[in-house]
């Protein structure tokens, strides 16, 4: 994985992954911001704010591995081997450059095995109509107000309760 970055917040994100043969391997680059030729900055869809703490993620879980910026994913790779170690390289031409308070985190309850120990499972941050889904097909039921799982006196508070639940019936 490697990470370039400009000041104007365009950036560039490489990877190499193991395909499952151990053989094979999966390259991509995501261009974030940048035109095709590198030389103009284009915000469309960059999710990296300039001269802001920006956030990444990678997870991998058993088949595929993701990568988020500021909780949009940007890279999606299925298919691969478990990675061994992950290698990030950051640089730049510019000030301001460099990776910062990196953690590994445990990764999360398998989805099926909270289905079906709690009957639901509990989801942030999904917009359907941003991601094309008709609203015909949905039951929106608002039940934060009435059924809080956090305060609704912070912005964090409120923001736990706009959730989307996928309920087992």
């Amino acid at each position: 994985m490697r990470f370039w970055y400009r000041e104007d917040g365009s950036c560039n994100l490489t990877w190499d992954l193991l395909k499952p043969d151990g053989e094979s391997q999966s390259s991509g680059e995501k261009m974030l911001g940048l035109s095709p030729d590198n030389s103009d900055y284009l915000e469309k869809d960059n999710p990296v704010v300039a001269g802001e703490w920006n956030h990444f993620a990678f997870s991998f879980n058993q088949r595929a591995f993701k990568g988020y910026v500021n909780g949009v994913r940007m890279i999606n790779v299925p298919a691969m081997k478990a990675p061994g170690y992950l290698f990030f390289a950051s640089g730049s031409f510019y000030r301001y450059t460099g990776l910062s308070n990196v953690r590994i985190a445990q990764g999360a309850v398998p989805l099926y095995d909270r289905l079906t120990n709690d009957g639901k499972i509990v989801s942030y941050a999904i917009t359907f109509v941003k991601q094309g889904i008709a609203q015909s097909r949905l039951t929106p039921v608002g039940k934060g107000s009435h059924s809080p799982i956090a305060p609704n006196d912070t912005a964090e508070g409120r923001a736990k309760n706009r959730r989307v639940e996928f309920v087992k019936k």
